[in-house]
């Protein structure tokens, strides 16, 4: 008996003691919990209400303030059945104990019953009183527990209700925090496109800085080209200067040219007066123009032979040559028409006087002297058709040297 109230006493002196220690660190955890964004003050009623149940919770329960809500819920559950074991446990004890006062009673008045039967006196009164004292210790005792068990029914009812709200607030507080995980999925993708980006981003920085080595060897490319031009621009400047030197020769040859130009002019105009005094001998005349068109012909020929300078300048000398030669022909040409006019007029002169003569004496002239004459008439002819064919020569191969020139 005083063993099962001693182990009562020490489940009592217990609970009191947990019961201290909670409410001494309630307000410091409370405090950092509050501090670190656990508890949020809220204006709602309700919510203030359902926290301050939970802190109560987590007061009542052993280790209540560091554990979580839905780790306080499976405490609390755990807790309200280790009470409900308590309460039966003291249910029980306080029968024991009822019962053991009642067996106690009964022994100590049978006892006093038989101390009196034998000293053959009766004692009423103090077997009485201890009986009393006995009963009305053991009803305080009784009154005690069963009023602790009435509390602790009461408390249970209060746990379930509480644990009830408790529930509603959690299944509140599930669906937020499956609202705020989707939250975190969306931001955790979002972080994913980040780092995609960042990586993208990484990949378009080294790209960068590739082409920044690319500008850079560009730019050095650059230069040397800018160094090349220049050069190529005083090199373009000294072949300016010789394109200018070779436009001024150029228009000297062409004033050469016009004086050429002009000198043929001229000759094709004498040509023309000598083609003019020719006409009686049309076809000596086309003949020697038949050869003027195989020259012609020639210096074409000449001319699409003319390949490179040396060959010109060959050509040239050739030319020189057949030039002075012409010109020497030219020259004995004109001595042997002054001698061959000189002997003709010789002659008309002869042939006059024998005319005269004749006519005087009255002698007829023969067919002789008419053939004579006739055949002397034809060499002055044949002369300048040659003088002519000559001269034309020498005109085209002076034309030819002054182009070349």
């Amino acid at each position: 008996m005083e063993s099962s109230c001693e182990e009562s006493s020490a489940i009592v002196a217990t609970f009191s003691r947990k019961d201290k220690r909670m409410t001494q660190n309630v307000s410091k955890r409370q405090k950092r919990r509050r501090e670190s964004g656990y508890i949020v003050n809220n204006n709602n009623e309700e919510e203030e209400e359902v926290e301050e149940k939970i802190l109560a919770l987590q007061k009542i329960v052993p280790g209540g303030e560091t554990l979580g809500v839905d780790m306080l819920f499976e405490e609390t559950a755990g807790y309200i059945l280790q009470l409900q074991c308590q309460v039966k446990a003291l249910k029980v004890l306080a029968s024991f104990v009822e019962g053991n006062d009642k067996q106690r009673m009964k022994l100590g008045g049978l006892i006093m019953a038989d101390d009196t039967v034998t000293n053959g006196e009766v004692f009423d009164d103090a077997p009485v009183e201890i009986a009393v004292d006995e009963t009305t210790d053991a009803a305080s005792k009784t009154s005690a527990l069963k009023q602790k068990i009435a509390a602790l029914e009461q408390e249970k009812i209060q746990f379930l209700h509480e644990n009830d709200v408790i529930k509603q607030r959690i299944e509140k507080l599930k669906s937020s925090i499956e609202e705020s995980q989707s939250e975190k999925d969306e931001l955790l993708k979002k972080v994913e496109n980040f780092e995609s980006e960042n990586k993208a981003l990484g990949s378009v920085a080294a790209r960068a800085a590739q082409l920044e080595g690319e500008v850079s060897q560009l730019q050095h490319d650059l230069i040397t080209a800018m160094n090349g031009l220049q050069g190529s621009n005083s090199e373009l400047s000294g072949v300016k200067s010789a394109l200018e030197g070779l436009k001024s020769t150029e228009n000297e040859k062409s004033v050469k040219l016009e004086a050429v130009e002009s000198e043929k002019n001229l000759l094709l105009s004498k040509l023309e007066k000598l083609e003019a005094s020719g006409n009686n001998q049309k076809e000596e005349v086309e003949g020697k123009e038949e050869e003027i068109r195989v020259l012609k012909k020639h210096i074409e020929e000449l001319k699409g032979t003319v390949v490179n300078n040396e060959e010109w300048e060959e050509e040239k000398k050739e030319l020189h040559l057949v030039k002075e030669e012409l010109e020497k022909r030219v020259k004995e040409m004109v001595e042997k028409a002054a001698e061959l006019e000189k002997k003709l007029r010789e002659k008309e002169r002869v042939i006059a006087e024998r005319f005269v003569a004749s006519n005087i004496n009255g002698i007829p002239v023969g067919d002789d002297q008419v053939g004579f004459l006739g055949g002397d008439v034809n060499l002055p002819v044949v002369a300048a058709s040659s003088v002519v064919a000559v001269a034309v020569v020498g005109v085209i191969c002076y034309l030819r040297y002054g182009r070349k020139a």
